[in-house]
């Protein structure tokens, strides 16, 4: 009986050791446990997840060109020709144009008021079209929109529609440069095929 133990007993030690024979030559039978760690692989290069490397925000800038603007900054004091036609009589008057850098340097507001009226609009660039643009509404309900490709000399000429009392009008006002503190303006519209002029105006700063 001892014996039969003893042998029961030395054919399961050689069944042990075969077992741990064989889990050393099988790879696959390596416990979990004992299986290498696995660590995370870096970013890419140029891939960077982390926030701070991210691409900054679009910001727009005003264009190069408002500085052909830049002129008509200030206040100037007007002396105005009114010409007379139809039902509306000469007449001359003063006024006083104030032209300031305005939303974030993109427009230049300005504000033209006298006796006769008062017109509030803005200026500047649209990159769209590549041109200068004014648009402009005064204290009867009327208003202008312009555009024009800026210094010409020393010429600024406007050009587009004026509409007054629900009737539009080609209209063109022109901007002569006499010196840094003085221009002279011609407002003319094109009225049965033919332009005629309508106001004009002298400006100066004091």
């Amino acid at each position: 009986m001892i014996r039969i133990q003893k042998r029961l007993v030395t054919a399961a030690l050689v069944l042990l050791l075969g077992c741990k024979e064989e889990a050393k030559k099988d790879p696959a039978a390596t416990p979990i446990s004992a299986a290498p760690s696995v660590r995370s692989q870096p970013p890419a290069p140029g891939g960077s997840t982390s926030a701070s490397h991210a691409a900054p925000p679009f910001v727009p800038t005003p264009s190069e060109k408002m500085a052909q603007l830049a002129y008509f900054a200030g206040v100037w004091k007007c002396d105005v020709s009114r010409v007379a036609r139809g039902h509306i009589p000469a007449k001359t008057y003063q006024g006083t144009i104030t032209v300031k850098d305005d939303l974030g340097g993109f427009w230049n507001s300005i504000r033209n008021e006298s006796t006769e009226a008062t017109v509030a609009g803005f200026s500047g660039y649209d990159r769209s079209s590549q041109r200068f643009l004014r648009v402009a509404f005064d204290s009867y309900g009327g208003m202008e929109t312009k555009t024009s490709d800026g210094w010409k000399g020393d010429d600024f000429v406007w050009s587009g529609t004026s509409s007054v009392a629900g009737k539009d009008a080609p209209l063109k006002h022109t901007i002569t440069k006499h010196g840094d503190k003085e221009f002279s303006g011609t407002y003319e519209i094109e009225e049965d095929g033919k332009w005629q002029s309508i106001r004009t105006e002298v400006c100066k700063k004091p």
